[in-house]
Order: C-alpha cells, then sequence, then structure tokens
C-alpha cells in the first residue's frame, strides 16, 4: 500500500511502500545498509496517525536526525534527514512523476 512518502537517498526517491520500514544490515531490511557497527536491524520508520516515527532498535551505529543522536524515537517531519553510519536519506512526500515509479531499493 503506498504511502505518498518516501526517502530520497544520494538523489534518488525511494518510496515508502508500507506503513513500516526497517533500516538496517540484514537484506531483509526495506533499506539496508552497510557498516561494521550496523544491527541488523537499526531503525524502524512506521506512519502513525499519520505521522512518521522513526525508532533506534539495534546497538550499534548511532542514529541522528538533523544532526542531533536520536536516543529512542522522534517524530519526523518533511525533509528531516537521517543518518546511521554512511547512510543518508531525507523524509520527503512523493512528487506526482515519482508516485508513478516502480522501483526497488537495492544495495
Amino acid at each position: 500500500m503506498p504511502t505518498g512518502w518516501g526517502l530520497r537517498i544520494a538523489g534518488v526517491f525511494r518510496p515508502l511502500r508500507h506503513e513500516a520500514a526497517t533500516i538496517g544490515r540484514s537484506s531483509l531490511c526495506a533499506f539496508p545498509i552497510e557498516g561494521a557497527r550496523v544491527s541488523r536491524v537499526q531503525a524502524v520508520l512506521e506512519l502513525r496517525d499519520n505521522i512518521w516515527w522513526l525508532a533506534r532498535v539495534g546497538r550499534g551505529a548511532v542514529v541522528v536526525v538533523n544532526d542531533h543522536e536520536l536516543a529512542d524515537s522522534a517524530a519526523l517531519s518533511e525533509s528531516d534527514e537521517i543518518r546511521i553510519a554512511e547512510f543518508s536519506a531525507t523524509l520527503e512526500r512523493a512528487q506526482p512523476a515519482e508516485k508513478a515509479i516502480e522501483c526497488s531499493w537495492t544495495t
């Protein structure tokens, strides 16, 4: 179920297709990332009451939102930047042309 939101990673819009998405070292994560200190599941993005929340669930790498270390969880707003190790993404609403694009995340 498309949410109308996504992450812009290295200039490419990657849609958030479900109301929850994982970020971590596991290839099963919606957004798999590399890094020796990154946990298999480092963080979870979850849509609750029309607000995206980011929760740190792994003990590995530091999770940063807008240059502030995330201790537990935080509500996100459009254009918020998420950083975990070398991974960097910005939360964005899909533009009309991007809503029509079907793409999958690959490492």
